[in-house]
């Protein structure tokens, strides 16, 4: 398992299956190349036909987290502290401004700072099961627990 990778952010108003697939698109652009995976939940925007298929066609594999376990997604991990650290008990002017200082919270934290606070260097990070020479990425193209 590589911890090398990045992050990107998409600032959209709406999140609907073109946003995604814009996001997809997104995705490949910045790490051509790399074998890439993507472990997500089951949002709509996600499960989309045209979604799925140009994932595909991207040459990006899609992993589905089980049903309401926000505990092994480590966007939500990172989520939790960005409301906690940043959100919590500020009242900003306006969206904008607290966007601003989401993006700071997470560019001050560099990228081993929003990793470890997503939970990727945790002893018992479940992701780890499926790292290098593990016999649960041998073939893997089955998604989790459909």
């Amino acid at each position: 398992m590589s911890l090398q990778g990045g992050l990107l952010i998409h600032d959209t108003l709406l999140f609907n299956q073109e946003e995604f697939q814009l996001h997809l698109r997104m995705i490949r652009s910045c790490w051509r190349g790399w074998r890439l995976v993507l472990f997500l939940d089951r949002a709509p925007s996600h499960r989309a036909y045209e979604s799925i298929g140009l994932a595909h066609e991207l040459g990006i594999a899609l992993r589905w987290l089980p049903v309401a376990c926000p505990k092994l997604n480590p966007m939500d991990h990172l989520w939790r502290h960005i409301k906690g650290d940043v959100l919590a008990n500020i009242s900003y002017p306006s969206l904008d401004e607290g966007v601003e200082e989401v993006y700071r919270y997470l560019h001050d934290l560099g990228r081993s700072g929003w990793m470890r606070k997503a939970g990727l260097f945790s002893e018992t990070f479940w992701l780890r099961e499926y790292g290098p020479g593990s016999s649960r990425m041998a073939g893997g193209e089955e998604p989790l627990n459909e």
